[in-house]
């Protein structure tokens, strides 16, 4: 039985591998590769590598409740798209159409929530059963983010 890698160096963009060697000159690039990556795909970011996602065109998608947004506003220039409601149901294909109208599976997409968790589960259903290749997750959420300090911008529906 063939075992799928826990992580492939291959698929960590530059960009990202560049911003942890940044924020931790002691690691070797096998090491930020390893310390980026939680799944095959899906690569947990930073407040560093988001800044350099977002420098570098990558698309961002907030998965967050409107509520979420109206309270604590977006990263400018992300889609606000909810996955999860408030009960915590979800319908993946109206989910995924509307995904559909701003990224591809090939492209590199960044989701983030509120502390890292939702948007982790949606990142590991987008590589590990939908083929998208380049999916990353802000570990801290938009809290991280705007704690280290990050730009936000109000939500306006």
């Amino acid at each position: 039985m063939s075992r799928r890698p826990l992580f492939r160096l291959s698929i960590l963009p530059p960009v990202v591998l560049a911003a942890v060697k940044a924020s931790s000159p002691g690691l070797t690039l096998a090491a930020a590769s390893i310390a980026t990556a939680v799944h095959a795909d899906v690569t947990e970011v930073d407040e560093t590598a988001l800044a350099a996602l977002l420098a570098g065109g990558a698309t961002i998608v907030d998965v967050r409740r409107e509520d979420e947004w109206r309270e604590r506003g977006l990263l400018e220039g992300s889609y606000p798209l909810t996955f999860f409601d408030a009960a915590g149901r979800h319908d993946i294909d109206a989910w995924l159409d509307a995904l559909g109208e701003f990224v591809t599976p090939d492209e590199t997409v960044v989701l983030i929530c509120a502390h890292g968790l939702r948007s982790r589960r949606i990142a590991e259903l987008l590589d590990g059963r939908l083929g998208f290749t380049a999916v990353h997750n802000v570990t801290a959420g938009i809290e991280g983010w705007r704690d280290g300090g990050g730009a936000i911008t109000p939500f306006v529906p």
